[in-house]
């Protein structure tokens, strides 16, 4: 007998997924432009814009499991206004930045913001998706973020083009200040869980201390797939790195701009249907048919010799990761306690920073010792790293819940 499905366009679900989606405009606007600016306006050298935009993502590292632990322990409204606040604070701060160390200072708040902010807004949609949709629930949620990253490179070389990068920077901060705005619109939500009685407050003087706090940062149900997940991000780190560098060797620079837009092409079209596969079938065929397209889009883009392989591995490539990237976020949080949904939040988004951190480090060395292309040839075994770890680990313990059985 089918029970009717709880709704999951709910007002509240629809603001966070508008306002997240503006955040994410306001961020990917600066991909393309910010290290162009640094370069042209303030003199930076090419290792001084690598390291001010590394400090972001260790700055996010830092903020992840800070904030997953808060929001299993606060008011998950406040604290997701407190991240934005931070963020905007931190993008106002380009307007006034005169130096390249002004801008370091201001890109490590900045990635601190973006750290709490996309692991609140995250823990907060997992809250509010009913528990028999959260693969396609969570897959919308993502779908927002690939439509930004698919129009916000081209819509911030526009603006900085026919305004200047001040025009840019200030339309970056109205798009996070509307965002903020409506993000203060959001029902209030406490979570449910208490600190123990017998909590102790955290003491170097006692080395248990440092355990328990990483069992209270870090949910370790959530580490299998989470450490799968970042075996992709080293994979995802090399491409995004390197793509640009790669189509210039290729002869056209112009094929990065088309690729990075038919990869979220490819994402938005995969992940409905990815994340309503993974609620009524499971998630183990759909792991393994992600990651195969995954592996193959990578061959592709690896024996490139013109831009229409490029092309075509851009589309492989988005639909593999759109199926992958909301199934092992879900998968995170399926196999961690309710309670601990914004740890797990945490944890995964923390493993997939340090596999980018690691992807762009790592493979920009291979890429000097075997060039780009046979980079990429490479880099496709750690998707085989990632469905190793998983099949191990995580396999076993998934089964379809009772209640999809009954559904479906």
């Amino acid at each position: 007998m089918t029970t009717l499905k709880q709704p999951l366009w709910t007002s509240k679900f629809i603001l966070l997924c508008a306002s997240n989606f503006l955040f994410f405009m306001s961020f990917f606007l600066l991909l393309p432009t910010l290290p162009v600016y640094l370069v042209e306006n303030l003199g930076a050298s090419e290792d001084q814009v690598g390291l001010i935009m590394g400090i972001f993502t260790i700055a996010a590292v830092f903020a992840r499991p800070i904030t997953g632990y808060l929001m299993d322990m606060k008011n998950q409204k406040a604290l997701f206004l407190i991240a934005i606040i931070v963020f905007v604070v931190a993008t106002f701060g380009y307007l006034i930045a005169q130096t390249v160390l002004m801008i370091f200072l201001i890109r490590f708040i900045y990635g601190f913001g973006f750290g709490m902010s996309t692991t609140a807004g995250g823990t907060m949609a997992a809250e509010w998706i009913p528990e028999e949709r959260r693969g396609e629930g969570l897959g919308y949620y993502g779908t927002f973020i690939m439509v930004a990253m698919s129009i916000g490179p081209i819509v911030g070389v526009f603006v900085a083009d026919y305004t200047s990068y001040q025009g840019m920077f200030w339309f970056c901060f109205f798009l996070s200040l509307i965002g903020l705005i409506m993000a203060s619109f959001l029902p209030n939500y406490k979570t449910t869980r208490k600190a123990p009685e017998n909590q102790r407050k955290f003491s170097i003087k006692h080395k248990e201390d440092l355990a328990y706090w990483f069992n209270e940062l870090i949910e370790r149900k959530a580490l299998p797939v989470s450490i799968a997940m970042s075996m992709i991000a080293i994979v995802f780190g090399g491409v995004i790195s390197f793509v640009s560098l790669y189509a210039k060797e290729l002869g056209d620079a112009s094929i990065a701009g088309t690729y990075f837009t038919l990869y979220a092409i490819a994402i938005v079209i995969s992940r409905p249907f990815a994340g309503k596969w993974f609620d009524r079938k499971g998630p183990n065929q759909l792991i393994a048919f992600g990651t195969s397209l995954y592996f193959i889009g990578m061959i592709v883009l690896g024996l490139a010799a013109s831009s229409w392989m490029v092309y075509i591995a851009a589309l492989i490539i988005g639909f593999g990761y759109g199926i992958l990237q909301p199934s092992y976020q879900a998968l995170s949080i399926q196999m961690s306690p309710k309670h601990r949904r914004g740890a797990a939040t945490a944890t995964f988004f923390t493993l997939f920073d340090i596999g980018v951190g690691v992807g762009s480090f790592f493979l920009g060395w291979v890429v000097v010792q075997i060039g780009y292309g046979n980079m990429y040839l490479l880099s496709s075994l750690f998707l085989l790293v990632s469905y190793y770890v998983y099949y191990r680990t995580a396999k076993p313990k998934m089964r379809v819940s009772q209640h999809v059985q009954q559904n479906y």
